[in-house]
């Protein structure tokens, strides 16, 4: 990976830390080497066609570390701390057959989908933020799926 590999990075560490996603796209092809850390959790960018946006909502300034070590690219945000809670659920396929999984997503997913689903809770707010995310590939390798099942 190059700037892509720098893009999911952040994106990935955007969604852990609650923050909105404004503009995202994956990959139109499946990249089997993202898959360790997030299966259809990747972003790719291209200039004046793709980006990547996501908007500080924390009400104070973040600080945006990213490192590398030759092999692997680290980013972490920092900030003060604002009281979100933050929980990943996924990922979740149409292949598993299992509408008890695609109801805890809430949508269907077509087969070369992946969706994962992003809980905000908030400190003095009740309703939780719940958010979908959905990667859709040309080509997605059919045994994907079944690596994930839990």
């Amino acid at each position: 990976g190059g700037v892509c590999q720098v893009s999911t990075t952040v994106y990935r560490a955007a969604l852990a830390a609650g923050l909105p996603i404004l503009k995202q796209r994956n990959h139109s092809m499946f990249v089997a080497y993202y898959e360790a850390y997030g299966v259809g959790q990747d972003s790719t960018i291209f200039p004046g066609q793709q980006d990547l946006i996501f908007r500080n909502d924390t009400g104070s300034p973040i600080f945006i570390q990213a490192e590398e070590d030759g092999k692997e690219v680290t980013v972490r945000f920092y900030g003060k701390p604002d009281g979100r809670k933050v929980q990943m659920q996924g990922p979740f396929f149409a292949a598993h057959g299992s509408k008890r999984l695609l109801s805890q997503f809430g949508e269907d997913l077509g087969y070369r989908q992946i969706g994962w689903k992003r809980t905000i809770l908030r400190s003095g707010i009740s309703e939780p933020q719940v958010d979908r995310f959905v990667s859709t590939y040309k080509t997605m390798p059919k045994d994907v799926a079944w690596r994930w099942v839990r």
